[in-house]
């Protein structure tokens, strides 16, 4: 929960507490790991701004929305799909639902 309340200072501060409890046969590249990943995408953390917005911070819409777009169409009898194909296919459903449809479209 550190993350939501407090953003990038609460995780960091949780890895820290968690890097210093770790048992001596541990190296903690897996915290290592996460600290490198966080640090390289620290405006992703504002978590209790988001909320605080009323926005929401679970994947759920999108995991919702590939259930309903993605998987519907490329589970249709008969369909075949190439798996280098599947990436733009998601691509277009998600530009569909914003404001860059329209010049999009007529670029093409």
């Amino acid at each position: 929960m550190a993350v939501v309340t407090d953003g990038k200072a609460g995780i960091e501060r949780w890895i820290a507490d968690t890097f210093g409890a770790l048992p001596s046969e541990s190296n903690g590249d897996v915290l290592r790991a996460l600290a490198r990943y966080l640090g390289s995408h620290p405006t992703r953390l504002g978590y209790a701004q988001r909320l605080a917005n009323g926005r929401s911070i679970g994947s759920g819409l999108i995991e919702g929305s590939v259930k309903q777009l993605v998987n519907r169409r490329m589970k249709l009898t008969g369909a075949r799909w190439r798996v280098e194909h599947v990436g733009p296919l998601v691509e277009l459903a998600a530009v569909i639902e914003t404001p860059d449809w329209h010049d999009f479209w007529t670029a093409a």
